[in-house]
């Protein structure tokens, strides 16, 4: 784009209101009374990201199923965290999985 087009946009969206404006809190569609989720508020806790980190350490970053090496590795609760919450950081309570073997096991399970 040459910088008159860039100029000329910027010119033309100048003063509108962005498609989220006045989207926020009760405005929001998936407004739910300023509630957030128990399991939301588990999972962003220091807490759990200490644990997850150390499962991960502790199974060298390697699928414990497949002992595939994932891009992307997944931290696997052994018990649901939702069925023992005393376990919810308990380092022997998780596993390291790749993606593919973490949506096996979840498919199995129920």
């Amino acid at each position: 784009m040459t910088e008159e087009h860039k100029r000329k946009i910027g010119d033309a969206q100048r003063g509108k209101k962005s498609h989220l404006y006045g989207q926020r809190g009760a405005l929001c569609h998936n407004w739910k009374g300023g509630i957030t989720k128990k399991n939301h508020i588990l999972r962003t806790r220091r807490e759990y990201e200490d644990w997850r980190k150390a499962v991960l350490e502790r199974d060298g970053y390697a699928c414990v199923n497949c002992l595939d090496y994932p891009e992307h590795p997944h931290v696997h609760h052994i018990i649901p965290f939702i069925d023992c919450p005393d376990e919810l950081y308990e380092k022997s309570n998780g596993a390291t999985l790749c993606g593919e073997c973490h949506r096996h096991i979840h498919m199995t399970e129920y």
